[in-house]
């Protein structure tokens, strides 16, 4: 049997403090322009998992507080940090408003990079890569930020929400119904389907694909929702582990806790 190992792309030490010092630069023009959406976590200072976690944690109770049943639908692009061609990142670097040398250096940066895979002490030969970010870089995390920048400003429906960390997504919308809900968010899944294809070249993992419906008990008996994915149903669960957080339809936390308990139990070998 012969095991293939992936795992992030190895750069020199030297490389990486150059890096920072861009990244740093970069950021600091992207946060003082206020480029980055406020959706948009992930590799930003102050915009955590726990951030993000608990705007979400936030919205959910809110709205069912009101009696509402909300829809989310939680997304997964394949291959994520590895697709993204780099002729489609260099025009987002020139609609950010990078351009001259910065614009040169990333591009160079970026561009004519070779890998090679190792199997059984066995080296393959060279190939160029021509889309995707060095992954384990300190640079290509903030690139990939900026590249999916653009689905949170998606004209979606006044009531839908978006949460994004890094390649994580996740959309709600709520209504009085489910009936309501499941048009609304479908309706916004579609223009998201077609705006990460016209632009972005993303493809959905399919079988990744997940849809759940939050609600109090009463609002939830009977009330299926059902999205699709290209004419196919997207899977349909009660509960969903998004950020390391176990969510249940009803938002207890009962399945989170059980959880936890068990890697604290297996660490300690009780």
């Amino acid at each position: 049997m012969i095991l293939i190992i992936l795992g992030p792309s190895l750069l020199p030490s030297l490389s990486k403090i150059l890096e920072r010092a861009i990244h740093n630069q970069l950021y600091m023009y992207l946060n003082e322009n206020r480029l980055l959406a406020n959706c948009q976590s992930g590799f930003r200072p102050l915009y955590s998992t726990a951030t993000c976690l608990t705007e979400i944690t936030d919205y959910l109770l809110d709205k069912m507080d009101q009696g509402n049943v909300i829809g989310g639908i939680f997304l997964d692009l394949r291959k994520a940090f590895d697709v993204i061609p780099h002729n489609f990142i260099l025009k987002k670097l020139a609609y950010f408003g990078i351009k001259g040398n910065e614009y040169n250096w990333i591009k160079s940066y970026l561009t004519e990079r070779r890998q090679f895979v190792t199997v059984n002490n066995c080296i393959s030969d060279c190939v160029n890569t021509r889309s995707g970010v060095p992954q384990g870089s300190i640079l290509g995390l903030l690139i990939f930020c900026m590249f999916m920048n653009d689905i949170c400003y998606l004209k979606l429906h006044s009531h839908s929400k978006m949460s994004l960390y890094a390649d994580d997504t996740a959309m709600f919308n709520y209504g009085k119904t489910m009936n309501d809900v499941h048009m609304v968010l479908q309706e916004d899944f579609d223009l998201i389907c077609k705006g990460l294809d016209l632009n972005n070249n993303y493809a959905f993992a399919p079988t990744k694909n997940k849809v759940m419906a939050f609600g109090h008990r009463r609002k939830l008996v009977n009330n299926i929702l059902v999205l699709k994915f290209k004419g196919q149903p997207i899977e349909n669960v009660h509960k969903i582990k998004y950020l390391g957080v176990i969510f249940y339809s009803g938002m207890t936390w009962k399945e989170h806790i059980c959880y936890i308990v068990g890697k604290i139990s297996r660490a300690i070998a009780y």
